[in-house]
């Protein structure tokens, strides 16, 4: 958000300097990401007068002009050319002198164009840092006098804020709402009008126009009290005109106002409110436009202005479109209307989308004479729904949506727009105020305790300090006259209509914190809760935790997918969940599978250059009609709602954990660097986790039959998947992705990825089952020796068991890893061999060999290698006893 410093300070008394001003914005919850100064005094700016201009001999689009400035005092006369088309004779212009450096360091240097000599330069607004682009110079006004400073003109030096609005913070995405934050901060007054009188008042102060003065006199209060507790559709029409408005929807807009006005002149904006817009980024369009936009900045009240004599019928009616209606808005784009799409028409047509955009027909034009002024409170739902349909983001919905519009400023900023096109475009009010309200929506007492702000912010702040702070913030604080048998400090807290983001006692506690300043609350440890029950119990940071120390990397993805990715896996496309109002139409339903999402994080960062390995997981929520029917947990269904209005499914919401890897590990082996991920890698991971997660459940693995794959997993190749199974239960299952899903991803550099996916709570509920305190072993404190075994086994060798049982011969193994397997044509030749080596060799096929490395650490000294070498060969000699194997 962008905020003029000057605008700023109509509204609060700062006597602080911008940068200060700018520390204290961010430690009240607005950081400020950048300070720009504009509209600096130009050094060799001056107000020039073109005397003569003739064409340049040698261009055809290039003028010869004479500039006559005051230099030093005295009068002189230089060359200058220029490519301006709308540069005459006798204009007042600002001229750059020679040696002067305009906005963005670009210095004005004497040269020769085309052969002929141009001292200095004739400006544009643009050049001067007052507008994105110009394709004319600068024309003065022809009263400016060359002794006069052209300040005057360029108006005064202002410093332009960028300020970060949280998203729970919309009502300060205004002038006036910043305004709010830094009068309480200061404790100093608001300087808001008081009325429409004050309001008047002001107006007349602001700059001059060529049109005549104000004519309110039909805005009187006599004529404009509010209309309130009207029944649905509510009607209003003016005494002195024919104009109706009807409000048909009144349920999505708690406050509709319009005011008309007659014998305006569409006309370029004032100076200073093109400077206003140019700075907070809008570019002017005409006078009546221009205040709109001026009002929504500095209220965050959007307006819209249509032109009166467009519509049919002298009537506006503000509903829900109907079957087959089309509306041209002003960007010139045909939009076809559905029956949720909440409408402003006349009679005949719709002239606009409400809260969004206006009718092409209805804008305003250069032959304007008659505006209708609207400015209404739409409700955040009906403008998104229709906004996100459309596909539509301008600075009104996004007002609407994040609900930045106070229904109290609503009357204020209509009058104070109505007084502005006055002043500046002529005419008079043929109106009066039209305002149309529905029982708006009240804020919530907070029940507030003393003792709970000062326990929480380590504070010792009195009653009179607390109400002082909330009463500046605009809040109501009235004494609590319940029970209260402990003598507590209690009162009521009601905060302001405009502060949607206070509804609970800890919202008023941060404001506490805010605005008696985080800086000044002292610094205190924690405090602990000392018990021995504390750890990690909650079963998504135990696995976030296992999964982070394996060394896989979060990816966090919305669970909103786009279809097409599921139907290129093929998941669950018979049970997908489609909301009725999808936040982006490219992702319509809800995910019934994590790995899209992980494939898709896979590709981005590998068409970014961003990896060459990956190991990812992702905690999250997967949605379905029906749960996985190889889940033996059955799962509650959940009725899904919108609005008030029930639909005919059910949903089930499960919590899982999904793992891809799909990378060469990093680990050394001692015959290469890298070695490519298979199976067995993530089967490992998922080993390890489950074993953590379940140490006194036995994990089996159960293959994936080809009627079971088809059904629940065909995004899996069949021959390298399986389910997991802890005791008698699936808790999930991995395996490879298919091809077909590998080449719609694009991923040619990755041949083999891997998936796995393990539900939670099913997980949780076997924990809780079989829930046995752990026995704490600390680690040893000792370095750590390895060594590398190879065996020759049989090829049906249960590896799972035998690694185990690797781990069982001896307290020094820490860990065993498989580092290589090996079935060359050579070990299908030669069979157990004695260890003498005195045996004669025999035919004996389907012979694997596999390279196992031992880590081997004593809890109770340091080993030496010749002790290692004994603790293998006694490893050695007891697996031999129950398994057929010889050393390499």
């Amino acid at each position: 958000m962008l905020l003029s410093f000057n605008w700023l300070k109509e509204y609060v008394h700062i006597e602080l300097s911008p940068h200060v001003l700018a520390e204290k914005l961010t430690m009240l919850g607005f950081e400020v990401d950048a300070i720009k100064n504009v509209g600096e005094p130009i050094s060799g700016l001056v107000i020039g007068e073109v005397v003569t201009k003739t064409k340049h001999p040698n261009a055809d689009k290039l003028a010869l002009t004479t500039i006559r400035y005051l230099n030093e005092g005295r009068v002189a006369e230089v060359p200058v050319i220029c490519g301006a088309p709308n540069i005459a004779s006798g204009q007042k212009i600002a001229y750059a002198q020679v040696g002067s450096q305009l906005p963005g360091g670009f210095r004005i240097k004497k040269r020769d164009i085309r052969g002929i000599s141009s001292e200095g330069m004739v400006c544009s607004l643009a050049e001067l840092g007052k507008e994105a682009i110009s394709e004319t110079i600068w024309v003065l006004p022809a009263s400016a006098n060359l002794d006069e400073d052209i300040q005057r003109y360029l108006g005064k030096p202002d410093v332009i804020f960028n300020i970060d609005v949280t998203s729970n913070r919309s009502d300060v995405l205004s002038v006036i709402g910043i305004a709010r934050e830094v009068a309480a901060l200061l404790a100093k007054p608001l300087l808001l009008p008081s009325d429409d009188k004050a309001l008047e008042t002001h107006i007349a102060r602001l700059p001059p126009s060529q049109f005549s003065s104000i004519d309110a006199s039909n805005s009187s209060d006599s004529k404009s009290d509010l209309k309130k507790g009207a029944a649905t559709p509510t009607k209003q029409r003016n005494v002195s005109t024919s104009l109706t408005v009807t409000v048909e929807a009144a349920a999505a807009v708690p406050r509709y106002m319009a005011v008309a006005l007659t014998g305006v002149t569409v006309a370029p904006s004032p100076r200073w409110i093109c400077d206003r817009l140019h700075t907070h980024g809008l570019r002017p369009i005409n006078n009546i436009v221009d205040v709109t936009n001026l009002i929504m900045l500095e209220y965050g009240q959007p307006l819209h202005a249509f032109d009166r004599k467009s519509l049919s019928g002298d009537a506006i009616i503000v509903r829900y479109a109907r079957t087959g209606e089309k509306v041209t808005t002003l960007d010139g784009r045909l939009v076809a209307l559905a029956e949720t799409d909440l409408i402003i028409a006349d009679n005949d047509r719709p002239i606009g989308l409400a809260g969004i955009m206006g009718e092409l027909g209805s804008g305003i034009s250069e032959t304007t004479t008659d505006v209708i002024i609207e400015a209404a409170c739409f409700s955040a739902a009906a403008v998104s729904k229709t906004a996100t349909r459309t596909g539509f983001d301008t600075e009104a919905a996004s007002r609407f949506i994040k609900q930045t519009v106070s229904a109290d400023l609503t009357p204020h900023a209509l009058m104070k727009a109505a007084l502005l096109m006055l002043r500046y475009a002529g005419g008079r009010m043929s109106s009066e105020r039209c305002d149309i309200v529905q029982k708006l929506p009240q804020s919530p007492a907070i029940l507030f305790h003393l003792a709970r702000v000062n326990r929480d912010l380590n504070l010792d702040l009195s009653e009179q300090e607390v109400k002082a702070i909330l009463i500046k913030l605009g809040c109501t604080v009235t004494d609590h006259n319940g029970d209260n048998q402990a003598g507590e400090i209690i009162f009521h807290v009601t905060p302001p209509r405009f502060r949607k983001d206070l509804n609970y006692e800890w919202d008023l506690i941060e404001e506490i914190a805010r605005f008696y300043g985080y800086d000044n609350i002292p610094i205190a440890l924690p405090r602990a809760l000392h018990s021995s029950s504390i750890g990690l119990t909650d079963i998504d940071t135990q696995v976030h935790a296992i999964a982070c120390s394996l060394g896989y990397g979060e990816v966090i993805n919305y669970p909103f997918i786009e279809e097409a990715y599921l139907e290129a896996a093929r998941i669950g496309m018979e049970s997908l969940l489609k909301p009725l109002n999808p936040v982006l139409q490219q992702a319509s339903v809800l995910r019934p599978n994590i790995l899209p999402g992980l494939l898709k994080t896979l590709k981005t960062n590998n068409d970014k250059k961003h990896l060459v390995r990956g190991k990812f997981f992702e905690l999250g929520h997967v949605f379905s009609t029906t749960p996985p029917d190889y889940l033996t947990s059955a799962l509650p269904s959940i009725a899904a709602f919108s609005g008030t209005r029930k639909i005919d499914f059910t949903s089930n919401e499960r919590n899982v954990l999904g793992w891809l890897c799909s990378t060469p590990t990093t680990d050394r082996t001692w015959y290469a660097d890298k070695r490519a991920t298979d199976f067995y890698t993530l089967s490992g991971d998922l080993e390890v986790c489950l074993e953590r997660l379940a140490p006194k459940l036995v994990l089996t693995k159960v293959p994936v039959t080809a009627a079971r794959l088809e059904n629940a997993l065909p995004f899996l190749v069949q021959d390298e998947s399986a389910f997991l199974k802890l005791g008698d239960h699936v808790v999930g299952y991995l395996g490879r992705v298919h091809a077909r899903v590998i080449a719609y991803f694009d991923l040619p550099e990755y041949s083999s990825v891997y998936y796995g996916e393990l539900d939670l709570a099913t997980i949780e509920k076997l924990q809780r089952d079989h829930d046995k305190p752990p026995l704490y072993k600390p680690p040893s404190s000792y370095p750590y020796l390895t060594r590398d075994v190879a065996l020759v086994v049989a090829a049906k060798l249960p590896l799972g068991e035998f690694i185990e049982d690797f781990k069982k011969m001896h307290e020094c193994v820490t860990a065993v890893s498989l580092i290589e397997i090996y079935s060359g044509a050579k070990l299908m030749e030669v069979t157990k061999q004695a260890e003498t080596d005195k045996e004669t060799p025999t035919t004996k096929p389907l012979l694997k060999s596999f390279v196992f490395r031992l880590y081997l650490r004593s809890a109770k000294k340091t080993l030496l290698a010749k002790e290692a070498d004994h603790i293998v060969e006694h490893i050695i000699r007891k697996l031999k006893r129950k398994y057929d194997f010889y050393l390499r």
